[in-house]
């Protein structure tokens, strides 16, 4: 016989896990913003969306551009978020 299965989590996991690392990768990068490093941050933030936008420019698949242009407007409120926090 064999053992039971242990749970997965259901549906709703890998999205949880997904926001939670994105919204732990914003808290340490504000940190490290308020620490002195605000430029090489908003650099890679702006390099983020840029590879973003091209993946999204370059794609004809509508879903992948939908999930693109979130994952965009996401960058960019952090980005806002960490100009507003530190710089002004």
């Amino acid at each position: 016989m064999k053992p039971p299965r242990k749970p997965t989590g259901g549906a709703g996991s890998p999205g949880k896990e997904r926001k939670m690392k994105r919204t732990q990768r914003f808290e340490r990068r504000l940190k490290d913003a308020q620490e002195g490093n605000e430029i090489e941050i908003l650099k890679t933030y702006k390099q983020e969306i840029r590879q973003l936008e091209i993946r999204r420019d370059a794609s004809k698949n509508g879903f992948i551009k939908t999930c693109c242009q979130q994952e965009i407007d996401q960058l960019k409120a952090e980005k806002d978020a960490i100009e507003m926090e530190v710089v002004g």
